[in-house]
């Protein structure tokens, strides 16, 4: 069990050894932390946003060597606490690094989340020295007390048969890595992930892959651009590698711009495994030369249900005997995650925004149709395209209906978990 630290703003005693390394929050948080650490008798360094530090521990593990804590504070950052534990324990496996999180509000059932994540401890902010002290000591308490983590291979095949196909699979949303991951796993597949277009590139660049799935909105470089640039890479003596699109947005127009821009095919989302088992036999058995349509069912057969049962079943079965608590991590997820992301849809709202609008909407309806909220993705749908066509009139008002269905959304994925 971890134990939740609370204020604490009493003397402690002696100085501190060991590392800090501080992601996460604004640069000014960051530049305090730094302060705060060093005043401890900590060696500290800030690495930048949750996702730069990963960047920065990756490229250099060193950084982690001796007893080193990584603070994250998860306010005003583009992971949740959950998120980045996630990443920080692929990038360094074990508990040689301490997790300590830096939190606002919290829901109640984040803490269980939190610490199965891989999160040592957590504090409440607003952080003082002595506060973050008090963090540091028990979040390596805890690291030295957990129970040693058995590793388990990222993919798990049949050694008598390798894996028929290389997938680089490109998404910038945890939720949607994940169930895609494991969609593929279960089709025979090797897969690389890469968290946006860059990435895609940079990896296209330093293997070969039997296919690349491939999402269109990303930060940094979007699908779009990635598909331009990969086309760029192939060798012309060889058959360019196929480039299938991750789009919740099926329109003609859409179909024309993946085509354009070099990819060969498109998915709807939330990935279905059937659909995704037709993509990969065509583009892997069949002629590659021409763009095909495979359409998804998207919407419930029955409009009063609050979730898809279909797609809530789906999730279950893939998480099978390997991955027995995959549904309710995924709800987990999704239910600390929404509100934050909901925040910054009216946050560009009410500050006439339409881009950081339509961007967050677009995030939301993605996540909303993974869990099988049919319903709640339409409306964010909805307001992804009212943000793009900068018509803001009608906004307010499907915020507000957004903010009800959400609500009966968390319910009924709650009532699935109990």
């Amino acid at each position: 069990e971890f134990e939740i630290i609370e204020a604490r703003e009493e003397e402690e005693s002696g100085r501190l050894t060991g590392q800090l390394l501080v992601a996460g929050g604004t640069e000014q948080t960051r530049r305090v932390m730094e302060g705060y650490g060093r005043q401890l008798g900590l060696r500290t360094r800030a690495l930048g946003s949750g996702e730069e530090a990963i960047e920065h521990i990756l490229e250099d593990l060193s950084l982690t060597e001796g007893e080193c804590v990584v603070l994250f504070d998860e306010v005003e950052d583009g992971l949740s606490g959950a998120e980045f534990a996630r990443l920080l324990r692929s990038a360094v496996p074990g508990r040689s690094v301490s997790c300590l999180l830096a939190h606002g509000a919290r829901r109640e059932n984040t803490p269980r989340l939190w610490a199965r994540s891989g999160i040592d401890a957590w504090i409440p902010k607003p952080l003082g020295r002595h506060r973050l002290a008090t963090g540091i000591r028990q979040a390596r308490l805890s690291a030295e007390t957990a129970a040693p983590e058995q590793p388990r291979p990222a993919v798990q095949f049949d050694p008598r048969r390798p894996p028929q196909y290389r997938v680089l699979l490109v998404d910038d949303n945890i939720v949607n890595l994940k169930v895609a991951t494991l969609i593929l796993r279960q089709l025979d597949c090797e897969v690389t992930v890469a968290r946006n277009g860059r990435e895609a590139v940079d990896a296209a660049r330093e293997a070969d892959f039997d296919f690349v799935l491939m999402d269109c909105q990303m930060p940094i470089l979007s699908g779009f651009d990635a598909a331009k640039e990969i086309r760029m890479l192939a060798n012309p003596e060889r058959r360019a590698v196929p480039i299938i699109a991750l789009t919740a947005n099926a329109t003609t127009e859409d179909r024309r711009h993946c085509l354009a821009c070099g990819m060969n095919d498109y998915l709807s989302k939330p990935v279905q495994k059937d659909a995704l088992s037709r993509v990969i036999t065509t583009w892997t058995h069949t002629n590659r030369d021409a763009m095909t349509e495979h359409d998804q069912h998207t919407t419930s057969e029955d409009e009063g249900l609050v979730l898809d049962m279909e797609t809530i079943q789906s999730l279950r079965d893939l998480s099978g005997d390997d991955e027995p608590s995959l549904f309710e991590e995924l709800v987990q997820i999704f239910l600390e995650d929404t509100p934050i992301r909901m925040a910054d849809l009216e946050k560009a709202f009410e500050g006439a925004d339409p881009d950081s609008l339509s961007g967050a909407a677009h995030a939301l309806k993605s996540s909303a149709a993974n869990l099988g909220a049919l319903r709640l993705a339409e409306m964010f749908k909805k307001l992804e395209a009212a943000g793009r066509e900068k018509q803001l009139e009608s906004v307010e008002s499907l915020i507000q209906n957004v903010r009800s269905e959400y609500q009966r959304v968390q319910e009924a994925l709650e009532e699935e978990i109990r």
